[in-house]
């Protein structure tokens, strides 16, 4: 008698054992890179661009451009935080 109860109960413990690892979810959570959690200073405006000289002309394309590439880094960050939200189950609409 002994012997079919300890066959069960270890027959029992294999069985539990098995579907356990076969419920085992694999998760893994990502977050954002740091640097998209810091916002970069703003360039400022040359004050030598109020010049109406092509050099001043040309100080004001450069701080444009410069604008510009701040801009869309920006937004490149605000992307890559909102991926990271709906990874999560947000529902909000993002960029």
């Amino acid at each position: 008698m002994r012997s079919k109860t300890q066959t069960v109960l270890i027959g029992l413990a294999l069985c539990v054992a098995a579907s356990s690892c076969a419920n085992r979810v694999e998760t893994q959570l990502t977050f954002p890179p740091a640097a998209d959690l810091k916002a970069a200073p703003e360039p400022d405006f040359p004050v030598a661009a109020l010049e109406p000289t092509p050099e001043g002309k040309a100080l004001e394309d450069a701080w444009w451009n410069a604008i510009l590439l701040w801009g869309r880094e920006h937004h490149d960050k605000v992307v890559r935080i909102c991926k990271w939200a709906k990874d999560l189950g947000d529902k909000d609409d993002c960029p």
